[in-house]
């Protein structure tokens, strides 16, 4: 009852910026796009770099500390035929590389750990969405839970966070007029 009570008065993350590389949100079919984003409002950071909420809830004697705990970053895009996301190695809040020389000088068939690669061309939507789930523990303060170890908090509805931000996507033209 207590980790509920807490629940309530919980502050969660709000969606900050979504940053991309390349910046413009303008790329080419077969490059990738790494993604970023930023959480906006009150929160901290494990030595993962899993961002956190925490709120403690107190009754006499008894206490219970609930923690908000996020997924790793999951990446789509809508409006063009084909694209693939690529989130196998998502950090909590993307990419890790969007500001590396590698993203930088990134060519076709580059693997990303974060972010999208467009097949077709299209004005895509690349939509990020982050969701989060309230882990609580009888007694107050101490490290946040993994998400393996998480307790679930009965009837703890907590609302996601998701990004989107359009990427127009051009098709690679060749520019020797046909001459093969």
């Amino acid at each position: 009852t207590l980790a509920q009570l807490a629940v309530a008065k919980m502050a969660l993350p709000t969606a900050g910026q979504m940053i991309l590389n390349p910046a413009s949100g303008q790329t080419y079919t077969n490059l990738p796009t790494y993604l970023q984003v930023a959480l906006g409002g009150g929160y901290e950071t494990a030595p993962d770099g899993m961002p956190y909420a925490t709120v403690t809830a107190t009754l006499g004697n008894a206490a219970a500390t609930v923690w908000a705990i996020p997924s790793k970053l999951q990446v789509s895009a809508s409006g063009g035929t084909q694209y693939k996301a690529d989130t196998t190695n998502c950090g909590y809040l993307g990419s890790t590389q969007i500001n590396t020389p590698q993203a930088a000088n990134a060519g076709p068939g580059t693997p990303i750990d974060c972010g999208a690669t467009f097949l077709s061309p299209a004005t895509w939507q690349l939509t990020a969405t982050m969701t989060w789930q309230a882990c609580w523990a009888p007694v107050a303060g101490g490290d946040p839970p993994t998400p393996a170890t998480c307790q679930p908090v009965p009837g703890a509805q907590l609302n996601g966070l998701n990004w989107t931000r359009p990427v127009t996507v051009n098709e690679i033209q060749s520019v020797n007029n046909g001459a093969g």
